[in-house]
């Protein structure tokens, strides 16, 4: 105990006194992360009693370089993430989508602009995306619909990750609160997500508020230091149907949907450099599914999956 305390007064921090907690960078300083997940699923539609188990392990390596500061601690990063690993029932697979973005980030990241550097490429064909579905009921309406509801589970998914937009990833978490905070102090953000796969209608970006609330727990041990240790709850119950109907034309559908629910409980563990703020890790546990009732079966979820996920990010160089 006393050991832990001198570690503290040595580097000037008490473990009780307030903390502005902040990210600190300086220009060619780059930061080397790993990303890991794994995805557990129970999937059933209409017609079917039993729901059929999936797992998926998802890895990227990002990199974010400080490119240059500005005033009032404004700094802007070069992140790249060039390919996604994906391991979905003994198959193997590999996404690139070649992420390049310079991200004017602040003190409590948050972005303040994001100018994207990535090659453009040809839009992808509806249904792909990170998960494909597969046969999702009455036999026959696949096409569109099929289409639709394979790039809705693979942005939920995405989601329940933390691996989706950029805004939202588990890569530049977590926001900060202006003000210095106490062992216990808490704070809110609302931040959007903006899917990668699903493409709005009318060309327009269309955005999903997730509200988030972050608490200080002080400075404990992780892996051998101290940290800061910044938690992170996410508790989402939202009927997602206008928020799909704002993003494609359903006009058309097989059948008409009368409600999209999505409930995702989750809960980060960060932990902070000291010094420079940077995320050293975050763990990440979330829990949930979603129900899609439709107009012509309204007894019988159409579709319907639980998800139970696990999302590992740690820094392994910094140069």
């Amino acid at each position: 105990m006393m050991t832990a305390l001198l570690l503290l007064a040595a580097i000037g921090v008490s473990s009780d006194a307030p903390v502005q907690l902040q990210r600190t960078s300086k220009p060619g300083e780059k930061l080397d992360y790993t990303v890991r997940s794994y995805l557990v699923t129970e999937t059933r539609s209409i017609g079917v009693t039993t729901f059929i188990p999936s797992t998926v392990d998802i890895g990227y390596d990002f990199t974010a370089e400080a490119t240059g500061t500005k005033p009032d601690g404004i700094y802007d990063f070069r992140y790249k993430r060039p390919t996604m690993n994906i391991e979905e029932g003994g198959k193997k697979s590999v996404e690139k989508p070649n992420f390049d973005l310079l991200i004017t980030l602040s003190p409590i990241n948050e972005f303040l602009e994001v100018k994207d550097l990535t090659p453009k490429k040809p839009a992808a064909k509806p249904g792909g995306g990170l998960f494909a579905v597969g046969p999702v009921g009455v036999a026959g309406q696949q096409g569109a619909l099929g289409g639709i509801l394979g790039q809705f589970v693979s942005e939920i998914q995405r989601l329940a990750l933390f691996i989706g937009s950029i805004d939202s990833a588990i890569d530049f978490q977590p926001k900060l609160d202006v003000r210095e905070v106490s062992k216990g102090d808490t704070w809110r953000r609302t931040v959007s997500y903006s899917p990668q796969q699903l493409a709005s209608k009318d060309g327009k970006m269309v955005m999903q508020r997730l509200d988030y609330v972050y608490t200080y727990d002080g400075i404990v041990e992780s892996g051998g230091q101290k940290v800061h240790r910044v938690v992170a709850t996410l508790d989402m119950n939202a009927n997602l149907l206008q928020f799909i109907r704002d993003t494609v034309d359903l006009s058309k559908m097989a059948v008409h949907f009368n409600e999209i629910g999505f409930q995702l409980k989750a809960k980060i563990d960060f932990d902070l450099d000291l010094k420079t703020g940077h995320t050293i890790k975050a763990d990440a546990k979330s829990e949930g599914g979603f129900k899609i009732v439709v107009t012509e079966y309204p007894e019988d979820p159409y579709m319907e999956q639980k998800l139970r996920g696990h999302t590992v990010l740690k820094l392994v160089r910094k140069s």
